[in-house]
């Protein structure tokens, strides 16, 4: 089995990673752990605030990866890891389909309601434009 793990460094990406080590993977599988640099706007387009911020999420990403390998660590099966600038949704959604993976495995932050609406949601994009499984792990209570 081919996975697709995607991470943003949070508690939600931990448990989806704590998940895996859950199944009965073999050393046939595999599972590539993906972190996205997301690019963020500024009202008044400043190349300058621009280059710091990717520079401080490059720096980061490879924290955020390492974070999810140390969970995968006691799995028999071959890791590899990824990091992607641009969009989560459609990072994730072309990267499963360039690696014809069998399942993408995420969390999900439980936003509701309206502010699920303004916000929207990488998961629910996900969900309605993955062409394999998609298993959503969620915070418990």
């Amino acid at each position: 089995m081919k996975i697709l793990l995607a991470t943003d460094g949070s508690e939600h990406s931990g448990r989806a990673a704590k998940f895996l080590t859950n199944l009965n993977l073999s050393s046939d599988d595999e599972i590539t752990v993906l972190h996205v640099i997301t690019e963020v706007p500024f009202k008044d387009d400043v190349a300058s605030y621009y280059s710091s911020l990717k520079q401080i999420k490059q720096e980061i990403a490879p924290k955020i990866i390492g974070t999810a390998m140390n969970i995968l660590r006691p799995l028999n099966t071959k890791i590899t890891s990824l990091v992607i600038d641009g969009y989560p949704d459609k990072g994730i959604i072309d990267l499963a389909e360039d690696l014809n993976v069998n399942m993408i495995v995420m969390g999900a932050k439980g936003i509701k309601g309206i502010k699920a609406l303004l916000i929207g949601s990488v998961s629910r994009y996900i969900l309605g434009h993955s062409e394999c499984s998609v298993l959503i792990g969620k915070t418990g209570k």
